[in-house]
């Protein structure tokens, strides 16, 4: 994938062009550096006369570059196929996130009961032991009443449900 490289270092004395993102470069995917403040351009890989070397992230012009500037705009192209690998990934992710969020919205389209979150306030008594039957409960504690815990308790269930029975 051809990319424009933004993070460089251009050194005229040495012609070098240092690839920031990069620990190492190809010559053979160095497409185009135009010294865009010149107009000029100074590697060029179908040109023999303005092609040069390379060593880790660093590229050597061929090009006489000295009555240049250090701070002069280049202009850089590289075709970079780790990047379309990346590209290619993140499309494979999205499309699978796509998919699934279909899932939920058919769901909540169709009338049926979709994912929900009940927040819980806090607990603040440790429960331990089991309890087996209960046959008349009234209230819990102070303050809540029985009925209303009992449809907490059942939309708690159908919550449930629901994440369990969920399919991608």
């Amino acid at each position: 994938m051809k990319t424009k490289i933004e993070n460089y270092t251009f050194n005229k004395t040495s012609k070098q062009v240092t690839f920031s993102d990069y620990e190492e470069i190809r010559l053979d995917a160095v497409l185009l550096i135009t010294n865009a403040t010149d107009s000029i351009v100074i590697f060029n890989f179908a040109d023999p006369t303005k092609g040069g070397t390379v060593s880790a992230n660093i590229l050597t012009l061929a090009y006489d570059t000295s009555s240049m500037s250090d701070s002069d705009k280049l202009l850089i192209y590289y075709d970079d196929s780790e990047r379309v690998d990346l590209t290619a990934d993140l499309i494979e992710t999205l499309q699978e996130l796509t998919a699934r969020l279909n899932v939920l919205t058919g769901m909540a389209n169709a009338g049926t009961a979709s994912l929900r979150v009940t927040p819980l306030n806090s607990v603040s008594t440790a429960v331990t032991g089991s309890l087996t039957t209960v046959t008349n409960l009234t209230n819990f504690g102070t303050s809540y009443p029985a009925l209303e815990i009992s449809h907490d308790m059942n939309n708690l269930v159908a919550t449930i449900a629901n994440i369990n029975n969920v399919t991608m």
